[in-house]
């Protein structure tokens, strides 16, 4: 009796382990794909601002908005690392690395930055998920 139970147990355990392996699996970043993203400013509050624009001024906080699809709909992305790299004038002054799970499909992820920081002139950010380039936005500051 005491093996028959212990032996049950054990394949319950085991099918329940199996089952939650595959909920935890991740969409490969080659099936994942940019179908939105901007840089903006004015996100807080209760209504957003989601207009896409490349002048800002140094007073400004940048968020930089990104939507991720990936198939099938109604699945989850699974973990995956994520950094935003800024640059001001063509060297990177920094980057900003994070474990995102990426929820249902389409998945929006966001950077902020303050506009001073990098100062005046041509600036740039970078997406990459999982060490591939994803997106780049390119901007100036006047």
């Amino acid at each position: 009796m005491i093996n028959s139970a212990i032996k049950s147990k054990w394949i319950i355990s085991l099918t329940l382990l199996l089952a939650l392996s595959g909920c935890a699996k991740s969409v490969s970043i080659n099936e994942m794909k940019v179908v939105a993203s901007f840089l903006t400013t004015g996100v807080e509050g209760p209504n957003p601002k989601r207009i896409p624009q490349t002048n800002f001024s140094t007073s400004d906080v940048l968020y930089y908005l990104t939507a991720i699809k990936w198939e099938p709909v109604g699945s989850n992305g699974g973990y995956h690392n994520v950094s935003w790299k800024w640059y001001a004038n063509g060297s990177m002054v920094s980057e900003f690395k994070q474990s995102i799970f990426f929820k249902l499909t389409p998945y929006e992820i966001y950077s902020w930055y303050k506009a001073y920081m990098l100062g005046k002139g041509h600036q740039k950010v970078e997406l990459y998920i999982d060490g591939k380039l994803f997106d780049t936005q390119e901007f100036e500051i006047v």
